[in-house]
């Protein structure tokens, strides 16, 4: 039988103890920065119920917080707020909010999901919290993963290509022209919309939610996309009209990136989880900069689904 909300709240402040962490923030995000999330990552949604995008959960020993991103949202959440639950007070950062509520533990430590968390969010986030008395920051744990047995599966592949008269091979040369203005000798493409540009396949379902779940390395001689359900791919191959692009399976990437060879490349620290860097070689040069490949290629397609 299902568990109830509280029962989960119950058996992951459980897990939380045995981390030794005093508070976890679960965003409704994924690992490529998308808009809407595929539900396998949904995990404010399966521990809250409360399925409404950007909304972020707060659990401490005590409390569960909802932080809606807009006073839209909150009115929202409002009528639907159940005991298990409270809601941020208006005009309160959660940065802040932590602060004040682990002030009277020493040493405290937060979690995050670093698999879900950009670079960006989760050094500003460590910042804050430093702060606020020395509390630390962990993201390499997530206590959901011990108990959502039955997640939804990750999105496979269902490519639709887009219209246009660029083929893959001048789409992948204006990228790296647009890098190597940028001085960069490559990239690690984490957003799914860059990925889709590059592809020319529409980044999103009908429901607005991810098609396909990938990463992609584009280095000097050969670019190399890492997505799930290879096999799924292989029989809409159609749709990528050359090989100037490898495939490989999703769960390569590490081996991917730890075999990448240049001198440098590139992150975009919006969109790129904070766990994925590390698998990179200690001699590349790590470039924390605004991805240029949306810029590069979005008018290349008259009518885009973004």
């Amino acid at each position: 039988m299902e568990e109830t909300l509280p029962d989960k709240l119950s058996v992951l402040r459980d897990e939380m103890r045995i981390e030794h962490l005093d508070a976890f923030v679960f965003t409704t995000s994924d690992g490529h920065g998308s808009r809407r999330i595929a539900r396998h990552w949904n995990d404010v949604q399966w521990l809250s119920g409360y399925d409404i995008d950007g909304l972020t959960l707060i659990l401490t020993a005590s409390k569960a917080m909802l932080c809606p991103e807009n006073e839209a949202m909150r009115e929202t959440l409002r009528p639907l707020i159940t005991d298990d639950f409270q809601l941020l007070p208006p005009a309160t950062a959660i940065i802040d909010w932590l602060g004040l509520e682990l002030e009277p533990i020493n040493g405290a430590i937060v979690g995050i999901d670093g698999r879900t968390t950009p670079i960006a969010t989760a050094l500003t986030l460590e910042k804050g919290l430093r702060q606020h008395g020395g509390i630390n920051l962990r993201w390499n744990f997530n206590p959901t993963d011990r108990l959502w047995s039955d997640r939804d599966p990750l999105p496979a592949p269902l490519l639709s290509p887009m219209s246009t008269d660029t083929t893959l091979t001048e789409r992948i040369k204006m990228v790296k022209q647009a890098l190597h203005e940028q001085h960069c000798d490559g990239m690690l493409v984490t957003s799914l919309l860059d990925i889709a540009l590059i592809l020319g396949v529409h980044p999103t379902k009908q429901d607005g939610r991810p098609a396909f779940e990938a990463y992609m390395i584009i280095a000097p001689e050969q670019s190399t996309l890492y997505i799930n359900k290879v096999e799924d791919l292989q029989c809409q191959m159609s749709i990528l009209p050359s090989i100037e692009v490898d495939i490989k399976a999703l769960s390569l990437w590490k081996e991917g990136a730890a075999d990448y060879f240049a001198y440098n490349i590139l992150i975009d620290p919006a969109t790129c989880p904070i766990v994925l860097p590390p698998y990179l070689p200690e001699r590349t040069k790590q470039v924390l900069a605004t991805s240029p490949i949306e810029a590069t290629l979005k008018s290349l397609y008259p009518n885009p689904i973004l």
